[in-house]
């Protein structure tokens, strides 16, 4: 095609004959309408202009419209795109229809940007209009951000208040900041900058759509050098109701130019007189050079460097040429760039060209030209469905992160969009972001991220897009996968990374990126003396649900146990035929209910975070806060769903949820005395129990005498001491019954001897005696026996005719 000097929208060079006249100075969100001096329609007057010059340092975009008497725009008005310190002029007749231009007013909107522009125009040529300067295109109210212009159209769309059409129309219209979008979809611009692949879902639809519509999108299918563009069909000419004639591309535009990459098959277009983009486009042909064939050797099945992307070469729109071809185009804020394939991307590989932003960041042409490679390759469907759309676009985000690695270390522009994945980690891989801004979809980078970054290989990726061709993305990734175990095996250590946070913080080490998962606050139940944490949970397929337990809050966690509901029916009934009453069981579960389940503990003791554990076969585990080994801080349970074959299957516990069961009952070791007097008969206890073990279950806990010593006194028997060391004697707290159970919180004990000496015999003293339990009806002076004193104290007395036994021990932490 050829390319000749200059016919631009927006000029640099100034005639001299014109005369700049200050009008305002916009900022942010500002409004100013112009009219022409004596109410003339801007088609009477001789060649006027509009002179902008940004002033601030910063960038700044504009859309400049003419509007009838209602305010309303006639056509689509142009986006003007400034650059920091840049100055840009933009003559009327080069930008508006005629039919616009009957009318006599000039809108110049501040869509964005932290620049301030100054506006000028041709001597008395344009003038402000009586109170044409406002701030009215922010939606604020109190404390509360503005809605986004997508999520304002996503919403009609989805309560039937626009067709499924009109929103495709209306996006169209958001991305390319055209201001036939009507006012009640002005909303706020993304919160990140956004690329979108969202023209491939208006190209796969093109047929299907209304004459009218499909005139009105068909500029935004072809590339910004040809004339029947976007960028260059004049705004405001009358309403189309059906496609024009001519073929697309027919006419190349001469208000264009281009550099070539030195040696890759790549071409930057720009507009020929903004000097600033020549210079952009020469520095974006030198990036691609860059990073050309780290992409592409990982994209091509051999070690040859061409052959993809496809060549579009037979395209009319292809720009003369088989080369990727690269537009830097005015687009609205927080737009950085689109790919558009030449053919509807469903069960074909196409060709594809690039628009850029004037300031589109190094990401940005990296994450672009991996789309290019990627519509290389066919899918079973179309690229931009629900079932690949999500790895089009986390891949894409991904090689970001690979490219600037290895190429332009300290980038990582892939950074922004990760919190999108961290705050919501029970959304699947493959849920479909409701609209053009893919910002979950970006976020799954993550895990070819962590794949790559934790295995060194990426192989991978390609592998997964060569399996597309047969099978959704998921299908294919785990199929690429197949090597580590596929997703089953990769799921559970992925969201375990995910956490990002010592001891699993290879996120933050390898690539400083420091976002972390949020996790689920949970409340407690259960009586003063038990915490009862129940984790309700119901996961879609890939997905996960983090728990943070700190254990140090309150300092009266002492027993811990958890019970894995996740992998095991967990229930609480007796199983003890009425002698301890009901109690937590967790049965096998069912091999249907537990499909894709993984439980991973990540935990800190005394401080000092150890290695992850994965407690996914375990029915239980439990600690002892009172001992060193044992003393766990604080706990992060996961529960994660690798299972992805059924996509409507929820994991769900398969009986009751799984539990985190704090007591306050001491576990470790009780100190102190036990005293019994039966007439002159009487024994002092000093005495030390120490922890022996947790029943399984677990249910309680056991100790035996360690140290101490029997002092005793027989009336005219005598009296003498003895060591208990050894002694037969039993202590069991019942520290992890459910608080449904009478005999939670309670303990049974007894002692007797050893044997001594006295009366001419030999006599074993029963120093402790406790009451029984109430196991059953009708058991004389049965009672249950509390821990007291928040779990610390054993106090408490027992009296059967003359005898009387009083007892006293405290619970001692190590």
């Amino acid at each position: 095609m050829s390319v000749r000097p200059l016919v631009v929208l927006f000029l640099v060079a100034f005639p001299l004959s014109l005369v700049a006249l200050p009008i305002h100075a916009l900022g942010d969100r500002d409004t100013i309408v112009l009219a022409s001096a004596g109410r003339a329609p801007l088609a009477s007057l001789d060649d006027v202009s509009v002179r902008f010059a940004e002033v601030a340092g910063h960038d700044a975009y504009l859309r400049v419209s003419v509007i009838d008497e209602s305010g309303n725009p006639i056509g689509g008005g142009r986006i003007v795109q400034m650059l920091p310190n840049e100055t840009r002029e933009v003559h009327l007749r080069d930008v508006f229809a005629e039919e616009a231009l009957a009318n006599r007013r000039l809108q110049i909107e501040v869509l964005g940007g932290d620049g301030r522009v100054s506006v000028t125009s041709t001597a008395r040529a344009l003038v402000p209009e009586p109170n044409a300067t406002a701030s009215k295109r922010r939606i604020v109210g109190p404390h509360q951000p503005p809605p986004l212009t997508s999520d304002l159209i996503n919403g009609a769309e989805a309560s039937g208040a626009i067709d499924s059409e009109t929103a495709l129309l209306y996006r169209v219209y958001m991305l390319h900041g055209d201001g036939r979008l009507p006012a009640q979809f002005h909303g706020d611009n993304p919160p990140i900058d956004v690329d979108s692949l969202y023209m491939s879902e208006v190209r796969r639809r093109f047929d299907s759509l209304s004459p009218a519509t499909q005139a009105i999108v068909a500029p935004f299918l072809v590339p910004p050098a040809y004339t029947d563009s976007w960028t260059n069909v004049k705004a405001g000419s009358v309403s189309v109701s059906a496609i024009p004639k001519p073929k697309p591309c027919q006419s190349p535009s001469n208000q264009w130019s281009f550099v070539d990459a030195p040696t890759v098959p790549v071409r930057v277009w720009y507009v020929t007189l903004l000097s600033a983009d020549q210079v952009f486009a020469t520095q974006i042909g030198q990036l691609v050079e860059k990073f050309w064939s780290r992409e592409a050797d990982l994209m091509h099945t051999s070690a040859s460097t061409t052959g993809l992307p496809l060549s579009d070469a037979s395209d009319p729109c292809g720009g003369g040429d088989g080369k990727l071809d690269i537009y830097i185009t005015d687009l609205p804020p927080r737009v950085s760039g689109h790919t558009i394939p030449f053919q509807p991307p469903c069960n074909q590989a196409t060709a594809a060209y690039i628009e850029v932003a004037r300031n589109a960041p190094a990401g940005t042409i990296i994450h672009e030209v991996f789309h290019a490679f990627q519509l290389s390759f066919a899918v079973n469907g179309c690229t931009n469905n629900q079932d690949y759309a999500w790895w089009a676009e986390g891949s894409a985000k991904w090689a970001e992160d690979y490219v600037e690695s290895a190429l332009f270390p300290g980038i990582q522009s892939e950074h922004p969009v990760a919190p999108f994945y961290m705050k919501d980690p029970q959304t699947p891989l493959d849920e479909p972001d409701p609209g053009p801004i893919a910002y979950h979809a970006y976020s799954t980078y993550l895990l070819p991220f962590h794949q790559y970054r934790t295995t060194g290989n990426a192989d991978f990726v390609r592998v997964a897009w060569q399996n597309c061709a047969r099978e959704p993305a998921i299908e294919a990734l785990d199929h690429a996968l197949a090597s580590a175990g596929g997703l089953e095996k990769v799921w559970p250590e992925f969201v375990k990374n995910n956490w990002n946070r010592d001891p699993v913080d290879i996120y933050t080490k390898v690539d400083a990126l420091t976002d972390k998962i949020n996790p689920t606050s949970l409340s407690p139940t259960g009586p003063s003396d038990i915490d009862v944490y129940e984790m309700k949970y119901e996961l879609p397929h890939t997905t996960a649900v983090y728990y943070d337990f700190d254990l140090t809050k309150g300092g009266n966690a002492r027993s811990v146990a958890f019970w894995n509901g996740v992998t095991n029916a967990l229930d609480v009934r007796d199983i003890s035929n009425g002698a301890l009453g009901p109690q937590y069981v967790t049965d096998a579960g069912n091999s249907d209910d537990i499909k894709g389940a993984h439980v991973t503990a990540i935990f800190s003791k005394g401080g000092k975070w150890q290695k992850p554990e994965d407690w996914t076969s375990k029915p239980f585990s439990a600690y002892c806060r009172d001992v060193t080994d044992e003393r766990v801080d604080e706990l992060v349970i996961i529960i994660s769903n690798s299972e992805f074959k059924d996509r409507q299957r929820k994991l769900k516990p398969p009986k009751k949820n799984p539990i985190l069961f704090i007591s306050h009952v001491g576990c470790r070791r009780w100190l102190g005395e036990v005293n019994w007097v039966n007439g002159d008969v009487s024994t002092n206890a000093q005495v030390t129990f120490d922890r022996v073990g947790v029943s399984a279950g677990p249910l309680a806990v056991t100790y035996s005498v360690t140290s101490g010593g029997l002092s005793w006194s027989a009336g005219k028997c005598g009296s003498g001491s003895v060591g208990l060391t050894g002694a037969d004697a039993t202590l069991v707290t019942y520290n992890y019954l459910p608080p449904e159970n009478p005999a939670h919180g309670t303990y049974t004990a007894a002692g007797i001897g050893p044997a001594v000496g006295a009366c001419g015999g030999s006599v074993k003293f029963p120093w402790w005696t406790i009451p029984p339990p109430p196991i059953a009806p009708g058991i004389p002076l049965a009672r249950w026996l509390h821990v007291g004193g928040d779990g610390t104290q054993l106090s408490d007395s027992f009296n059967v005719t003359n005898a009387r036994w009083d007892w006293q021990l405290t619970s001692q932490k190590q």
